[in-house]
């Protein structure tokens, strides 16, 4: 409700039945159907995030925004999409060694523990007017 300024659970409900956002919410939820019923909790999303669920939500819906047309007056020289790629983002992998840790960046804090992590890059479709959307390759 924060991220959409909303007011009212119903309002929510109608923001969150489009339908790969409803689709998705509905499977993770554990709940059959493909549309939430209405003030269905988050609460067991938030429980379990599933591992990449988020970054197949986050293509779906650029996805959504593509094929719907929604970005055509966004497009470089009127025929195609700028994609860039953002190195500037980085994977947490957290204080304690495995072997995923094994090579990667490290920064030792001022309590002694060690943290580790990886640096990462992103591609992002790009406007002119400044809209980054992620997007998966």
């Amino acid at each position: 409700m924060f991220v959409y300024r909303l007011s009212a659970r119903r309002q929510i409900h109608f923001r969150l039945n489009v339908p790969p956002v409803a689709a998705y919410l509905a499977r993770e939820a554990g709940q059959g159907g493909h549309r939430r019923p209405p003030g269905a909790p988050l609460a067991p999303l938030r429980a379990r995030p599933p591992p990449g669920g988020l970054g197949a939500l986050r293509t779906e819906m650029v996805r959504s925004l593509l094929v719907a047309r929604r970005l055509e007056r966004f497009r470089l020289l009127g025929s195609d999409y700028l994609v860039t790629l953002d190195g500037s983002g980085h994977l947490a992998l957290g204080d304690s060694p495995s072997a995923f840790t094994e090579g990667a960046l490290t920064q030792t804090l001022a309590d002694g523990r060690t943290l580790y992590y990886r640096m990462v890059l992103e591609a992002k479709l790009v406007t002119r007017s400044g809209l980054a959307l992620s997007v998966e390759i």
